[in-house]
């Protein structure tokens, strides 16, 4: 008995080297990926990780919500990063253990949308762990402040959104501002007061 739990642990210690856990990184925009630098940089030291990056394409929309222009911003990011083409890039054969966006919009944005093959209910059906970060920091809103209380209006559009729902965790820079989007628990968005 005790050399089968032996060899199950060499097994075990054999195959943790030799399979890494992957975190894919999907921005659309070259300028965005900046509330995605600290993670990446933080996962690319991780020994135990494989860390991509894809960026990803999007598309101008027409007010009755045709698709425009195609946009693909890859050789705009930073040169120290490695990046990996989103075309050769197979979800349904990799099955990354996390996903990691910053576009929630799906196809609900009225200017522009990211691929439909992107949208957050089918990055969802390849991991386990969606994670959406904002592009933007609301860290800055003050609720006593007319001019701020324009900025919990607008929360209700980007707290309704396909990404964050679907995600199973949100990741929000708030700083040190209680009264902003805080965290999504078990799929409800909620605003601390």
């Amino acid at each position: 008995m005790k050399t089968i739990l032996t060899s199950l642990e060499n097994l075990r210690v054999a195959v943790q080297k030799d399979f890494k856990k992957q975190v894919i990184f999907l921005p659309h925009s070259a300028k965005h990926f900046e509330s995605l630098r600290p993670l990446v940089d933080a996962m690319l030291e991780e020994e135990e990780l494989e860390c991509k990056i894809i960026p990803i394409p999007y598309y101008d929309k027409c007010g009755d919500g045709r698709l425009k222009e195609i946009h693909y911003e890859g050789e705009d990011f930073p040169k120290e990063y490695e990046i990996v083409d989103y075309n050769c890039y197979d979800f349904s054969v990799e099955l990354p253990d996390c996903i990691v966006i910053n576009s929630p919009y799906d196809e609900f944005n009225p200017v522009w949308t990211v691929d439909s093959a992107f949208y957050s209910s089918e990055l969802k059906k390849y991991t386990n762990k969606l994670v959406y970060i904002p592009w933007f920091i609301t860290d800055e809103i003050d609720p006593k402040s007319e001019e701020d209380g324009k900025a919990f209006t607008n929360m209700e559009y980007y707290v309704t959104v396909p990404g964050l729902f679907h995600s199973d965790l949100t990741i929000n820079a708030i700083g040190g501002n209680e009264e902003s989007l805080s965290c999504k628990d078990r799929g409800v968005c909620r605003k601390r007061y």
